[in-house]
């Protein structure tokens, strides 16, 4: 506020002037300066900084802060007005995770306006690690085991997960952490030493090839988005990592070291599996029941050689019954060891299986002829027979009989009866052709002798042709084996369905897998030149001689024919494969003869599976751009993209390349494919987007040359050429060998397809491209077709409950587990069964199964409802997995199936399950049918907060709801909820199939909906049942999936949005 006077002054003297006049003025108010932050001490819970107010605020001035985290608002705190100018005011913020980064932003204000603001990044201090979760061994094979590795979360810090090996001695605890840090620095020393060398390697990793593992040795690192680790499945020595095989019946002892990295702050902790493992021993079999194995093996080859000097004996005194039988039959009608089918006319009446010796089968007493019904002989299918049924019928030109019915066969022995019986002989006994028959199946040995005779009562003698090489024991199949279990590895394609489904994650079929050979004893002589050497991009990664690609020689450079690339055969001259390594692009650059091989060899089409940069390391030289061309200055050239498509699956691009070769100017245009969310070493969270791949190339090509390539172009690569083969051996002949096309891959290129969890995606993938679009319908025809699908369901319920399952339940199944398990026929298989620890560091066993989702193989966890004795282990399950969401499917409670938390909608009331409470925090009704419940589950060292979504008027038993929205609903509060990946939501029923199998099917149907626009309730259901096989009972279940997934799409708006 100032005062101003006014006068009026003469300009000759200004001692004359008027009277002044006063006029009072305020000046207008201005926003205040700009506080400032400094930040004192950081500790892992709490951050104290200082706020100083500017040195101007202003009339009736106040400051005030906020705390944010990714936009939250984590704090905020006003002073009072009035405040002072150039006040330093301590804050202590609270509550905060540790190793975060923290926004803190402070303002001033007075009456008139605020001033700016200042902005601050504050952060946390890492804390001593504490892990709860452990690690489960999932499968153990002769020299590899799968372990999962659960995924683990510090904040903003950078997460490593190291997977050490240690040989289980038994002598002296393995400290994990100690041997990490260690192998650590040396790791660190070598890396300074190679940068002080300057050495010239085109592949540091190389450089980082230690000696060879020890007893306790790291076998890898945990990729970003991974769960599961193959221990013996990858390289000997790579970047300092070792991942040999393992040795078969060697006790192993497996941890993961986690290292947390926060600024400058690092922390180490351990995970380890409960108990060492036995390579080559399956899980859970113990030391005394592998002792008792040995002893029974002993056992039986002491049986065995007792048989062999039984049969011995017999065999001799078989000779002296044909010394005898002489006199018996006269020599003139025993036909001549050499006889056959050619050269003697009585050999060429009949075609029929081979039979035994005389003297084995000659009945002592004439017995009534009656009809025995033909028992067939089971062929060896683990080895392919040169005389299958088919190659039989086109050498000998006529068709076999159908192996499931014996009626035309027994037509045979009816007539030769007949026949006998018009020529008796008076000296000689009736033997009936069903006595034989008899006789012969009761020994055993049919088809014994290659040159063995029948007779019959007119002792004319027939000579038999073998349909098989080598015939096992007569034994009669049923129908479910004439379908399911094959003469040979072959199978046709109206087969493949119930086979892959039996097979897919079988143990045999990766048995089977670990006996093809990784590596073929061929030449790799030009790989391994000095002059070729630094263009391969790993150097233990060479190709064969005899299947190199060929490069034209250019510029007369005899080594400028190299290029590390294998052709891989076809099954047509139309479809054709070259298996690549990505093209480098460091130091002696591949690039421009990865474009001169696609020119030279008519190259179509290409397949990159991987991305230019993983992990923050080159993995393929960058030999295209979307954003500009590619030069090739060694071939006067350039790459360029002419268009490009991101189609939900991958992205379709077509580029152009053209160059000069020997003088002469090349133009060629190839369709590229790039799919990038597969890691190296791995395997995808999810194969439908793949499988959508593979089969768009396989029906959008007639006739293609394609190069696949990832970045060593063995693990990825050998995974696409081979579902790529197999439906090519489809397309063009009537069955496909699964093994046969493996060995076909590894002698074309050495270790394609690395490891048995890639085998398996083969197959999986293979499923999806043969089976899982055959019954899609895209999500904007649903409601037109509902009348057509929901006729459909009766045929596709017939063919689902048909398909074998590959399920096996050992663990659960043991004696002692059965006080455990409700029912003895529901078990959960021993490849979807659910580990944890509790608190007092058991692995319980439980009655749950995980369920596969579309991007994560854990999704979901199925269970019974829990009995008494199982409630203290079914909470502890719910919070070792961090279960956020339980749904109880069947709410009613009683004795047998008592109540699993408070029933009382008060707060507070809480029900005691052994060490563990659960606590009733609130309660609403979402709907007439489903009530909402929210439960603090406690005990004493941990808290959880869980949501509970209970299912009303339900009768367990009943396969379907009373009203079909209610599984909506619980959909929608599935699907609208972000669900970290590992925190799988708990569905209950009370026998764990019936309701909570068609609760589970219309939640995958409907995520399957929003992410790929399209339904398949039979695929769906197949899934399902390959993780409990007694998902979906009903085809009205199907109907009801059908049915709630028009629900939702006609009525999307009222839950989430459906986009």
């Amino acid at each position: 506020r100032y005062t101003v006077k006014v006068q009026s002054c003469s300009s000759e003297s200004y001692k004359t002037c008027s009277t002044h006049e006063t006029i009072d003025a305020v000046t207008k108010d201005r926003a205040p300066f700009t506080p400032s932050i400094q930040t004192i001490s950081r500790q892992p819970k709490q951050v104290t900084f200082n706020l100083e107010t500017p040195t101007y605020l202003g009339q009736n001035a106040y400051c005030y802060f906020t705390v944010t985290k990714d936009d939250k608002v984590v704090m905020y705190q006003k002073y009072n007005e009035n405040q002072e100018e150039n006040v330093i005011i301590p804050v202590n913020v609270t509550g905060l995770a540790p190793s975060s980064k923290y926004k803190v932003v402070a303002t001033c204000c007075n009456e008139i306006a605020c001033g700016n603001s200042t902005t601050r990044e504050i952060e946390t201090t890492l804390e001593k690690l504490h892990l709860h979760e452990q690690l489960e061994l999932i499968n153990v094979e002769d020299t590899n085991a799968t372990i999962r590795v659960p995924f683990i979360s510090v904040g903003d810090a950078t997460v490593i997960r190291a997977v050490l090996v240690s040989k289980a001695t038994g002598k002296q605890e393995t400290n994990f952490t100690a041997h990490y840090i260690i192998w650590k620095q040396k790791q660190e020393m070598v890396r300074e030493d190679i940068t002080s060398r300057k050495r010239r390697s085109s592949s540091s990793d190389d450089d980082l090839n230690g000696e060879a593992p020890t007893s306790t040795y790291v076998a890898g690192q945990v990729s970003q988005n991974s769960t599961e680790f193959l221990i013996g499945g990858g390289m000997q020595n790579r970047g300092g990592l070792s991942n040999p095989p393992l040795e078969k019946m060697q006790a192993y002892q497996v941890a993961v070291v986690v290292e947390a990295t926060f600024n400058d702050q690092t922390v180490y902790d351990e995970m380890r599996l409960p108990a060492p493992f036995t390579a080559g021993v399956s899980i859970g079999l113990p030391t005394w029941m592998i002792g008792l194995l040995f002893l029974a093996l002993i056992i039986f080859l002491m049986l065995f050689m007792a048989l062999l000097l039984v049969k011995l004996h017999r065999k001799r005194k078989t000779a002296k019954d044909d010394a005898q039988m002489k006199e018996v039959i006269p020599a003139e009608e025993i036909p001549s060891p050499k006889s056959s089918p050619d050269n003697n006319p009585k050999l060429q009446t009949s075609k029929c299986i081979t039979f035994p010796s005389v003297a084995s089968i000659l009945p002592k007493k004439t017995e009534p002829a009656s009809e025995s019904k033909l028992q067939v002989p089971k062929e060896n299918h683990m080895r392919r027979s040169p005389f299958s049924s088919s190659s039989v019928q086109k050498a000998q030109g006529f068709k076999l009989p159908p192996i499931e019915k014996s009626a035309g066969q027994s037509k045979v022995i009816e007539k030769n009866s007949q026949h006998s019986s018009q020529t008796p002989s008076p000296n000689k006994e009736v033997t009936s052709d069903s006595q034989i028959e008899k006789k012969k199946v009761i020994l055993g040995h049919a088809a014994e002798e290659s040159n063995a005779v029948r007779f019959n009562s007119s002792q004319s003698a027939i000579a038999l042709p073998r349909p098989v090489a080598t015939m096992n024991p007569v034994v009669a199949l049923d129908d479910e084996e004439l379908i399911y279990e094959n003469l040979d590895r072959s199978r046709a394609g109206e087969e493949l369905e119930a086979y892959l489904n039996k097979t897919v994650g079988c143990a045999e079929i990766m048995h089977q897998f670990s006996n093809v050979p990784a590596t073929y004893p061929k030449s790799m002589y030009e790989g391994e030149r000095p002059q070729n050497r630094l263009k391969n991009r790993y150097r233990n990664n060479l190709p064969y001689d005899e299947t190199r690609v060929l490069l034209k020689i250019l510029n007369n450079d005899p080594y400028s024919d190299y290029i590390n690339a294998n052709h891989v055969q076809g099954v047509d001259p139309s479809r054709q494969y070259i298996a690549s390594q990505g093209p480098k692009s460091a130091k002696d650059c591949t690039i421009p003869d990865f474009w001169r091989m696609i020119v030279e060899q008519n190259v179509n089409v290409i397949v990159m599976v991987a991305n230019f940069v993983e992990k923050n390391v080159a993995k393929v030289g960058l030999y295209f751009s979307r954003e500009r061309p590619v030069m090739l200055d060694p071939l006067n050239g350039h790459v360029i993209v002419l268009r490009s498509e991101v189609k939900s699956f991958c992205t379709v691009s077509t580029l152009e390349v053209q160059l000069e070769l020997n003088n002469n100017h090349h133009t060629r245009q190839v369709t590229h494919y790039h799919y990038t969310k597969w890691p190296d070493h791995g395997v995808p969270l999810e194969t439908y987007t793949l499988a959508q791949m593979l089969r768009y190339i396989a029906t959008s090509h007639d006739d293609m040359c394609a190069v696949v390539h990832g970045s060593a172009g063995i693990g990825r690569t050998g995974t696409v050429i081979y579902d790529l083969l197999c439906n090519d051996h489809l397309l063009f002949n009537p069955r496909v060998d699964l093994i046969s096309v493996l060995e076909q891959l590894r002698s074309s290129r050495a270790r394609l397809v690395e490891n048995q969890i890639q085998f398996k995606l083969c197959l999986q993938l293979l499923d999806d491209m043969l089976f899982g679009f055959q019954n899609a319908t895209l999500v904007a025809e649903l409601s037109v077709k509902m009348t057509e699908l929901l006729s459909e369901c009766g045929p596709l319920y017939n063919r689902l409950i048909t398909l074998p399952t590959g399920l096996q339940f050992n663990l659960a199944s043991a004696s002692n587990l059965s006080p455990f398990n409700r029912s003895q026929d529901i078990l959960p298989a021993d490849s979807h069964r659910i580990y944890f620890q509790n608190d007092r560091g058991e692995t319980p066993y439980i009655n749950a199964v995980r369920i596969d989702g579309l991007e994560d193989p854990a999704a979901y966890i199925v269970a019974e409802h829990p009995m008494l004795e199982t409630l203290e282990r079914f909470w502890s399950m719910l919070v070792n997995k961090k279960c956020p969401t339980l749904v109880l499917l069947n709410s009613s409670f009683n004795e047998e199936y008592p109540a699993i938390y408070p029933c009382s909608d008060e707060a507070g009331v809480c029900l005691q399950a052994g060490s563990i409470s659960i606590k009733t925090v609130s309660s609403r009704s979402i709907s007439d049918d489903l009530i909402s419940r929210v439960f603090t589950v406690s005990n004493g060292q941990w808290s959880r907060t869980v949501n509970v979504y209970e299912v009303v008027g339900w009768a367990r038993g009943e396969v379907l709801p009373p009203d079909v929205e209610v599984l909506v609903r619980i959909a929608d509060l599935i699907l609208s909820t972000t669900h970290r990946i590992s925190e799988p939501p708990l569905l209950v029923c009370g026998d764990g199939y019936t309701a909570s199998g068609l609760a589970t099917a219309v939640v995958t149907v409907i995520e399957r909906m929003k992410y790929s626009q399209d339904i398949d309730v039979y695929r769906t259901a197949v899934k399902l049942r390959r993780c409990r096989p007694q998902f979906i009972t009903d085809q009205r279940q199907l109907e009801q999936m059908i049915t709630a997934a028009e629900i939702y799409l006609s009525s999307f708006q009222d839950y989430s949005n459906f986009i």
